[in-house]
Parts: structure tokens; sequence; C-alpha cells
């Protein structure tokens, strides 16, 4: 920082009778300092809801470095220098790393420069002097004054968070890398509580792929990454979330949820509600809940699965629906079983054509039979076909199940 931000400024030449006002309110700061302080903290969300206990007490000693900068330099007529400066701006490079926002910042500066303002007039009274003055002296000067320092504060601020931003992007490349090349190094407890995650929670992966191709850059997935964050982080969801190769990995960890079908159901339904609120159109793949580095590997690896099956009938795939069919190669014999009834199966393309009808109908017989234009007693014949090359009652869920792998499979 130069002092190039007091160009065109100077400070004003005041009367012996405002001066004299001033010291007045020089030597009492630190209740006027009080009084802003708790307007700020009352009128603000970012500093009223927030959690951290030493914020409140650093907007105090915010507050009243600007009080003193603000009426030493009206008793002094000098503009403060740098090293006066400084505290106001380190002041400022905290709020980044206390969670306030650049709005709520900004917000609480107007505030305090109200509330550096008001004492004064308010101490002149019925003074119609120094009403004048006041008016066409100091009200000019305090408008350039802390738009100066306004403007250097949001320098501050914003290369404060520029820096988190990126240190924080680094931190999550190096957990990846951890994730995607070696899960059982102990670097991946290190790395995730670093970014406040819990290591030993139960976490559900997701594979989110823009469809338009407008947003398949750097820029757009970054935005993207960022709006995510923000979404799970206001509901009090622990989530990471990175953009890697036109894709965005992401794990999601609900609050005292160590249910993985409950935390499977959550995550669903806040996906959709986040859809709906960005108008976010993409493919979506689902893995199961898992913990720890090699959990996450193995979760992502299931939601990449589960994404190689979207369409653009089915743009969200939970692998808990391909989990059978995913895991029949890894038994030769469970493997044959099915591999054996899908070839029955496709022997008989009728039956095969009865059933898809069947489901898409919700089971129902007239309908089912309607849509084939075949008598319901062929219906039921067909059914009752389909039932013994199934081994059983096509009421039992387990027969249902066996039919369902073996359409899996026909299909491809």
């Amino acid at each position: 920082m130069s002092m190039e931000i007091w160009e065109g400024v100077a400070a004003p030449r005041l009367s012996i009778k405002l001066h004299g006002l001033l010291r007045s309110l020089y030597d009492n700061r630190q209740q006027i300092s009080k009084r802003t302080t708790q307007q700020i903290s009352e009128s603000i969300s970012d500093y009223r809801l927030s959690s951290n206990k030493e914020l409140l007490e650093q907007l105090f000693n915010s507050v009243s470095v600007h009080a003193e900068l603000w009426f030493g330099t009206l008793l002094t007529e000098t503009l403060p220098d740098l090293n006066r400066l400084e505290p106001a701006l380190e002041l400022a490079r905290r709020r980044v790393h206390q969670g306030v926002s650049l709005e709520g910042f900004l917000r609480a500066y107007r505030l305090g420069t109200v509330g550096m303002w008001e004492p004064i007039f308010l101490a002149s009274g019925d003074d119609n002097e120094l009403h004048r003055e006041l008016l066409f002296v100091v009200s000019p000067f305090l408008l350039l004054y802390f738009d100066a320092i306004a403007r250097e504060m949001t320098r501050a601020f914003n290369a404060e968070q520029s820096l988190t931003r990126e240190g924080k992007q680094k931190l999550k490349r190096n957990l990846w890398e951890i994730i995607n090349t070696r899960p059982t190094d102990e670097g991946f407890v290190q790395f995730a509580e670093i970014l406040g995650l819990n290591p030993n929670a139960v976490y559900c992966g997701l594979i989110v792929q823009p469809r338009s191709p407008a947003m398949l850059n750097e820029i757009k997935l970054q935005e993207l990454e960022y709006q995510i964050e923000q979404f799970w982080s206001k509901m009090g969801v622990s989530i990471y979330c990175i953009a890697i190769n036109n894709r965005l990995k992401i794990w999601i960890s609900w609050p005292e949820c160590d249910d993985a079908h409950r935390l499977l159901n959550e995550v669903s339904s806040s996906l959709m509600e986040f859809a709906s609120q960005v108008r976010l159109d993409a493919f979506v793949g689902i893995g199961l809940p898992n913990s720890r580095g090699e959990g996450w590997r193995e979760s992502l690896g299931q939601a990449q699965k589960a994404h190689s099956h979207c369409s653009v009938q089915t743009p969200v795939v939970h692998y808990s629906d391909l989990a059978l069919f995913d895991n029949l190669p890894q038994n030769k014999s469970v493997h044959t079983f099915y591999h054996s009834l899908a070839k029955k199966l496709a022997m008989e393309p009728k039956l095969i054509e009865t059933v898809n009808v069947w489901f898409a109908h919700n089971q129902h017989r007239k309908a089912t039979a309607s849509k084939l234009a075949i008598h319901p007693n062929t219906l039921d014949n067909r059914l009752e076909r389909l039932a013994n090359l199934l081994g059983g009652s096509l009421t039992e869920p387990s027969v249902i199940a066996k039919l369902h792998i073996a359409l899996k499979i026909l299909r491809g």
C-alpha cells in the first residue's frame, strides 16, 4: 500500500470552537466505540449470528482503532500515515478468517462511519456556526476520508480472501491426491482435519458433471464448487468438493448421522433442492456411504459407476440400484447362474416384452393386457411361464430381484 490513497484529499483546518468539541469527543472515544459496536453487532447478521466468541471483542477493537484515527486526524489536521493505518488493515484481514462476508464487512464499516459522525453533530447542539462548519468543511472531508480507507480495507480483505482460497485449494488438492493414489496414508487424516472434516465420519461420494458445454470450464466449475460448498455448509453439513477433469468430486457427511441409509436419503433430497435453487442441469452419480480414506475412494468409485449409467431420461443414478448387478462378476458361480437365466429369457422375446410392459404399468394386470393387446388369460399364462422360469412366485421380492438382475444383463 502507498499513500496514493490520499491523492486529492487534505485534512481540513478547523475553528478553535470545533477543535475544543472534538477534543472532548476524542477523550470519550471509548464510549463512542462501545455504542457503535453494539449498533453493528445488533444490525448485521454476520456479527449477530456468528458463533465466533472473539469476533465481537475484535469488532470493538476495530471500531476503537477507527475512532482513534478519525478524531485524531481532525485534531492534528494530518492524514494518517502507513504505520497508523496498518492496524485497521490487519483487523480487516482477520474478518476473512472469522467468517465475515465482504458485504457484511462493508456494511459494518458504513455503520461505523455513522457512529463516528453522529456524536459530532449531536455535540454541536443548536450552534449554527458549528453547523455550517460541519456541513461545508467537515462533511465533504468525511466522505473522502472514509471512502479512501474503505477502498484500502476492501483491497486488504480481498487479498487475504484470495490467499485463503488459494491455500484452501492447495490443501484440497493434497487431500485429493491422497484419496486417489494412497488412501491408507495417514496424511488423509491430517489434511481432512486441517480442512475441518472429520476423517472418521461416514461420507457419501458424488460425481457431478454439468451437461452444458458452457459450464465445462475452470471458472464456471469453480463457481459451482463454491455454490455447492456454501449450500451444504449453511445446512451444517460437512462437505469436501473439488473440480477434476470437468467433473466435481464431492463427499458429504450429515451431522450426527452414521446410518448409511438415512445419509443417502439426506444427500439425495438436498441434492434435488440444490439443483432446483441454482437450476443445475447435470448428470449425477451417487455412491454408497463409507468412512476414512479407503472408504472415500470406494464411495467415489461407486459414484463413477453410477454416473456412467446416467442418461437424459435418468440424470441422477444411485449406485445402490446397481450394487447387486455390479458385484456379480466377483463370484463365478453367481455370475454363471444369472447369465444362464438371462440367456433363457433371451430365447423368449415375448416374455421380455411382457415383463417390461408389466413393470411399466406397475404390475397392473388389466392395463398390461390392454397395452399388449392380448387377452388377460394370455397374460396370466405368460406370467406363469415367467414364474416357472424364475423358480418362484412373482409376488416374492427375491424372485423379482432375480428378474431385475437378469433383465439388467440382457440390456448390457
